[in-house]
């Protein structure tokens, strides 16, 4: 048993995209090398499904995460922006267990965590899970970037 991510884009209109797991960290360590012009100017839906393997096999998803990236104008990923975001989820956990950023006990939040946090989430339909649990799991086929 083991367990593996996939990821994909949500372009308009629900078209499923798989982006290959080299490709991805690629886009994330070198954005400059690693353009996608055809997401230039847009904000995209990212979706990362981890599964559980069976004799190397996809057999059941256990985890999803949906996100809202940026693309610039020559297609490359936001990093800062995410980096952003994932550091804004870890203070509203912090907050969450009474702590602040410091360790000491919480007494007032920043409200702006909550809206970047917010503001970088979405929520697909149950069509839409449905088809991205199949392309994870290899029962449909999508397209790859």
């Amino acid at each position: 048993m083991g367990y593996s991510t996939r990821t994909f884009l949500i372009t308009p209109g629900d078209n499923i995209r798989k982006i290959g797991s080299a490709h991805h960290w690629d886009m994330l360590r070198d954005p400059d090398g690693h353009r996608l012009p055809e997401f230039a100017h847009q904000r995209v839906q990212l979706a990362t499904l981890t599964i559980e393997l069976v004799d190397r096999k996809p057999v059941h998803v256990i985890d999803r995460h949906f996100e809202i990236v940026t693309f610039d104008a020559q297609g490359r990923l936001d990093v800062n922006q995410m980096m952003q975001r994932a550091g804004a989820m870890f203070e509203l956990a912090a907050f969450n267990r009474g702590l602040n950023t410091e360790g000491s006990p919480a007494k007032v939040v920043d409200a702006t965590a909550r809206f970047t946090v917010q503001g970088g989430r979405w929520k697909p339909s149950p069509a839409l899970i449905q088809a991205l649990d199949e392309a994870a799991l290899g029962l449909r086929r999508c397209p790859m970037l």
